[in-house]
């Protein structure tokens, strides 16, 4: 029987047929194998449509049966989310600080393929008056599966860094959104705040990854 949380009750094993990606030769190809965790949280939910939200193993490249992730499955709402496996970040600006997951990059780049049409995720940054984020020079960068995210795939949601100081210092909140063919872009593998003039220390909290219909 697969993995799963102990409040998700007890649900039928998943489906035997794997389905193998190969991203470079763009070939899918079917092998059916003894699975003990299911491909996806709708997966579980096509299995046992009474099925509880809660903590579930699941394997999305399904190539392996030793690198399964645990993921927490929202049925109420169809979502999956991918927590990382430490949210705060401690750092200096203009360096580039790695976001851990519990989960190998082929699994985390595989999400794409058995996500929905949207993707979410939500960064907060320690700032201080110095960090303009009007003047030249001033953003946060980060980088996902494959590469660096676009400026377009995230936007500022809140600014307390006029009110901050090194004592007490602000936020600035950053909404990181895609959809569609756009999901490999996230989750949010690692960021760095760009600054010309900031100097204080930095911390960053990055929550966690919302897939939608998934």
């Amino acid at each position: 029987a697969a993995a799963a949380a102990a409040n998700a009750g007890e649900v039928p094993a998943p489906a035997t047929q794997q389905v193998f990606y190969d991203a470079n030769a763009n070939v899918f190809t079917v092998n059916v194998v003894e699975s003990s965790v299911w491909h996806s949280c709708k997966d579980v939910s096509l299995e046992d449509p009474t099925a509880k939200s809660g903590i579930y193993q699941i394997d999305p490249n399904l190539g392996s049966l030793k690198d399964n992730i645990t993921v927490e499955c929202d049925f109420e709402n169809d979502q999956t989310w991918l927590h990382p496996s430490k949210k705060m970040m401690t750092g200096k600006y203009n360096e580039w600080m790695k976001v851990e997951y519990d989960a190998s990059l082929c699994q985390i780049k595989s999400f794409p393929w058995i996500t929905g049409n949207l993707a979410t995720q939500h960064v907060k940054c320690s700032c201080g008056p110095s960090f303009d984020i009007n003047a030249d020079g001033n953003m946060l960068w980060a980088k996902g599966p494959f590469g660096k995210i676009s400026s377009d795939m995230v936007e500022v949601t809140g600014n307390t860094c006029a009110t901050g100081s090194d004592d007490q210092p602000g936020h600035i909140m950053y909404k990181f959104s895609a959809q569609d063919q756009w999901l490999f872009n996230l989750p949010v593998m690692s960021v760095m705040m760009k600054s010309d003039a900031a100097t204080s220390a930095l911390e960053c909290t990055v929550e966690k990854i919302s897939y939608d219909n998934c």
